[in-house]
């Protein structure tokens, strides 16, 4: 480079600099769209196998109640007992046992099984009894389940067990995966029967088809292909655009791959064309500058300049293009790139903003608690006006609880707390048109024990809800708190009279009440118990313990432990904010 003329230097410096900003900004832009692009690919695949894993773990829910149903139903157990030992229809008895047991899958039929799904039960000695809905035969069922059978564990009762994939023969493509249930005669200890629920390979291939690209795949907990393109388990490389989502309750794996080229493919070649046209332009340069080297060294410089400061983060900067040399003509190509890059930022900012006003207008949208509270209380005078206390009573218990809803995270006391459970009781017995007694035996030293807010609503809620639900409209209905002092630590126990509930079902919710288990199980249907149980371990950590257990005249008594190290009552409280405020 040295050898040549002075104006062949500058010109190949012009090129130098031309070439490595561009190309800089281009790979730059090239790479944070791509990556941009992903992203977002990523999410609203994310989103997709969200809405297909809750439309399997739907259709789950209908298989596992549909077992429930006919496992729970007390007047089968005898007719599943004659079951047990039937080879086939002999003799009229078996001929009503079977008919009987057929007209005991209508209810279901009806309430539960989609047209996806198909039941039947089976014997130890391969009877089987099909459901209206179940395709083909018994002999074609028991094709079925000559290939499935293996995997079932009929010592385990109630539990769902997943047995795989069956087909029929002769290249029926009409296959099911199948779970069943093992009903036992819990008394002898004996095995009755198998409920056998097949869910068809054509629901997850409809479910499968409302994306017109890439790939899915559904594996269940083995990690064996239940539906879907077989060839996403075969590659050696994941593609950098796959994603994928657990179905709780049963282990199985949603998949989608999107091929790369499907996604970027347009872009590349907007940016190869890009790239082809600078290259042009540069070559016209090249020809051009023999006799205007001089001249365009100044735009050259410029145009490296506009490339630094925007790599830095002045995306206002431009090239000033006012000629229509190649120069200008490659300044306005840059232009052009950096504008779509500035509307790219544009555009998600401007969806960021409709984010923001859009959750603005649901907070606006809300009744505002204050005018609330004052439209209350204006109900509570009017009423206290007329003298008809019982109801001004009713609204004055709303507003208490209002106020406490407004400042749950404020601290309270077991005597405030007791208060509140009692307002929320007299709304609920407004609610309920059913008397409910509430007893507290706090002793004066525990008054004033500190305790999150409202956090032994959710206990009393359940024993209204569910506990007193199915009593006698005769029978009074009893809530009973104690609290006692025991070697260091608060037990807080809170009873009820209500029906009470099986103790197999108590020792399943005993064992969530862990950190690793409430985590896990935060969607659980009990809720309520699992945020008491957190909001303890919050405020008192690993030592603070929730346990249910049943009572022998029946109901419920919840058990809260709390270590009375590092707890502080109301007086000592509001020494530390005096002594605070001294200093």
């Amino acid at each position: 480079m040295f050898q040549f003329s002075y104006y062949r230097r500058i010109q190949l410096s012009f090129l130098i600099l031309v070439l490595l900003p561009l190309i800089a900004v281009s790979l730059l832009s090239y790479h944070t769209t791509k990556a941009n692009i992903i992203d977002k690919i990523h999410a609203s695949n994310q989103g997709t196998l969200n809405v297909m894993a809750r439309d399997i773990l739907k259709t789950v829910d209908d298989l596992v109640f549909a077992s429930d149903f006919m496992m729970q139903d007390t007047s089968l157990r005898p007719r599943l007992k004659y079951f047990m030992n039937m080879n086939g229809i002999e003799q009229f008895a078996d001929y009503e046992q079977y008919i009987a047991l057929i007209d005991a899958f209508s209810p279901i039929s009806m309430k539960a099984l989609n047209s996806e799904l198909h039941m039947f039960l089976v014997n130890s000695n391969g009877f089987i009894i099909p459901s209206v809905e179940s395709p083909g035969g018994m002999a074609y069922l028991g094709q079925h389940w000559d290939q499935v059978k293996d995997g079932l564990d009929v010592t385990l009762q109630g539990r769902v067990q997943w047995l795989g994939m069956a087909h029929g023969e002769n290249g029926d493509k009409n296959e099911y995966y199948y779970a069943a249930r093992v009903i036992r005669d819990y008394r002898a200890d004996e095995y009755m029967a198998t409920i056998v629920i097949g869910i068809s390979k054509g629901y997850f291939e409809k479910l499968f088809s409302q994306t017109s690209s890439g790939s899915y795949a559904l594996l269940d907990s083995k990690g064996e292909l239940i539906a879907g393109d077989r060839a996403l388990l075969e590659e050696e490389q994941i593609s950098s655009v796959r994603s994928e989502v657990a179905i709780s309750r049963t282990n199985w794996r949603l998949i989608y791959d999107l091929p790369e080229e499907n996604v970027i493919g347009q872009i590349s070649k907007t940016y190869y064309a890009s790239a082809l046209l600078i290259v042009v332009f540069v070559a016209c340069f090249y020809l051009l500058s023999l006799v205007m080297a001089r001249g365009l060294h100044r735009p050259i410089r410029k145009l490296e300049a506009v490339a630094r400061k925007f790599g830095e983060g002045n995306y206002a900067v431009r090239f000033p293009a006012r000629g229509k040399d190649e120069i200008n003509a490659l300044g306005r190509t840059l232009n052009d790139m950096l504008d779509r890059i500035n509307q790219l930022i544009a555009d998600i900012e401007q969806e960021q903003e409709q984010k923001r006003v859009m959750e603005m207008q649901a907070i606006f949208s809300k009744i505002r608690p204050h005018f609330l509270l004052n439209t209350l209380n204006s109900i509570k005078c009017s009423l206290a006006l007329r003298d008809d206390r019982e109801h001004s009573m009713k609204i004055d218990a709303l507003m208490s609880l209002l106020r406490a809803y407004m400042k749950v995270h404020e601290p309270s006391t077991l005597k405030k707390e007791c208060q509140l459970l009692q307002h929320y009781i007299e709304i609920m017995e407004m609610r309920n048109d059913k008397h409910i007694s509430f007893v507290t035996d706090i002793p004066a030293e525990l008054a004033d024990v500190m305790l999150p807010k409202l956090l032994l609503q959710p206990l009393v809620e359940n024993a209204i809800v569910h506990g007193f639900a199915d009593m006698d409209e005769e029978e009074e209905a009893y809530i009973g708190i104690t609290v006692a002092r025991d070697e260091g630590r608060i037990r807080i126990r809170l009873s009820d009279n209500g029906t009470g509930m099986p103790p197999e079902k108590l020792e399943k919710l005993n064992r969530l009440f862990t950190p690793l288990e409430a985590a896990e199980h935060a969607s659980y249907e009990r809720v309520g118990l699992i945020s008491v149980y957190q909001g303890l371990q919050l405020a008192y950590g690993s030592g603070a313990e929730l346990r249910l257990s049943g009572l022998q005249a029946g109901g419920i008594t919840a058990e809260l432990v709390i270590p009375e190290e590092g707890m502080a009552t109301t007086e000592e409280r509001e020494a530390d904010v005096q002594s605070n405020a001294h200093r």
